[in-house]
């Protein structure tokens, strides 16, 4: 008997005699996360699932191109492929499992193919529904960080998930519009002057359909459609949505907005509003974004109809007056951003001190006080 052989001898009844064991290591990843959704049916959840979760990646920071064909889907940038397995359906509740199919390059090396299985249970309760998230797999190589990954990503989709189902938040806008034209017609120069030509906002926006009712806005290259116009004898609806909400475009998991013309003795009265729920984190941002597109779009929108097709300008001078006898430096259109700007701008009698501290907020810019407090937020779904 050689020295090791005594030495692995000797340490073996050591451990047998003080209770000790070896360390097992473990190459399997377990995950299991549970979350309950207040007030939504076992068929909404699922359904909920199958729609944001599985085909629009749930609010992941990946991008997931679904097939239909066979159930599955592709994910980027990983390059791996899922695929739905069987759902079993019985009375209070609904199982849906799903594997990898297809590891890709990264997955490769890290995973053991064949070795993973996802169940998503959705048990019905009194409140709503519970959702169980199971995930399991083998590792190859680095079991720690698959697990606090796999881990982390159950989490926050089953996180998701229950805002997407939220109730929403309600913007909504209301204005007079003082003219004597029918409430369609002032719906079709807010279709031509907002929604094709972009409503004097600086950015581009380009027409994809021959009725111009899909469009993309570049940047940030988010894809709007109106989905309906909808017309009668004294009102007009026009109801779009964001097609592609993420978060490079417009951070929310939902989106649905309609503006409403109705025609009244005294002229239109113009109400917008917007239903959206905002990523998690980010309500703050986007509703203070949403306010200022909003609010700029509409003050633009007053300005084009009161000039009735003729472009109204706004006389550009050096700042204080300055060579003004000599006439403006130029001319821009009232109607846009920057004329709302300059126009509020020449109005302006505060201090010196005042008009510089709202030079850090410039979403106050071009706005009287009055169009900065003439909208509202609420907790609830548009009513019809």
């Amino acid at each position: 008997m050689n020295w090791i052989h005594c030495i692995s001898l000797l340490c073996f009844k050591f451990v047998k005699v003080w209770g000790f064991s070896s360390p097992v290591t473990t190459n399997k990843v377990t995950v299991s996360v549970s979350k309950e959704l207040p007030n939504i049916s076992l068929q909404e959840a699922h359904e909920a699932w199958l729609e944001f979760t599985w085909k629009n990646g749930g609010g992941l920071p990946i991008v997931v191109i679904p097939n239909n064909q066979d159930n599955s889907r592709r994910l980027l940038p990983l390059f791996a492929k899922e695929e739905l397995l069987q759902v079993t359906k019985e009375e209070g509740s609904i199982v849906q499992q799903y594997t990898l199919t297809e590891l890709g390059p990264i997955w490769k090396s890290e995973i053991e193919d064949k070795s993973h299985l996802g169940t998503v249970s959705f048990q019905e309760m009194d409140s709503g529904t519970r959702i169980q998230w199971d995930v399991v797999f083998t590792t190859i190589n680095r079991q720690d960080l698959w697990q606090s990954v796999t881990d982390s990503t159950i989490m926050d989709a089953c996180e998701n998930l229950k805002a997407y189902l939220d109730e929403p938040l309600l913007f909504q806008k209301t204005c007079k519009i003082a003219t004597k034209s029918s409430a369609k017609n002032i719906a079709d120069k807010w279709f031509e002057f907002i929604w094709v030509n972009g409503g004097g906002l600086p950015i581009p926006t380009i027409s994809l359909s021959k009725n111009k009712y899909d469009r993309v806005i570049v940047p940030p290259f988010l894809k709007e459609s109106v989905v309906e116009i909808m017309n009668d004898e004294k009102q007009t609806d026009i109801i779009y949505k964001v097609q592609n909400p993420s978060i490079l475009t417009y951070q929310v998991y939902t989106h649905i907005g309609r503006i409403r013309f109705e025609t009244e003795d005294d002229g239109i009265t113009m109400t917008w509003e917007v239903n959206i729920r905002p990523f998690r984190g980010l309500e703050s941002f986007v509703k203070g974004f949403t306010e200022f597109v909003i609010n700029a779009l509409t003050r633009n929108f007053l300005v084009y109809v009161d000039d009735d097709g003729e472009d109204s300008m706004v006389d550009v001078y050096p700042p204080r007056g300055f060579m003004k006898d000599q006439g403006a430096l130029f001319q821009v259109k009232r109607n846009t951003w920057i004329g709302s700007v300059l126009e509020q701008h020449m109005k302006d009698d505060r201090s010196v001190l005042e008009q510089t501290g709202d030079l850090l907020m410039p979403w106050t810019w071009g706005r009287d006080a009055q169009s900065l407090n003439d909208f509202s937020w609420s907790k609830e779904v548009m009513k019809d």
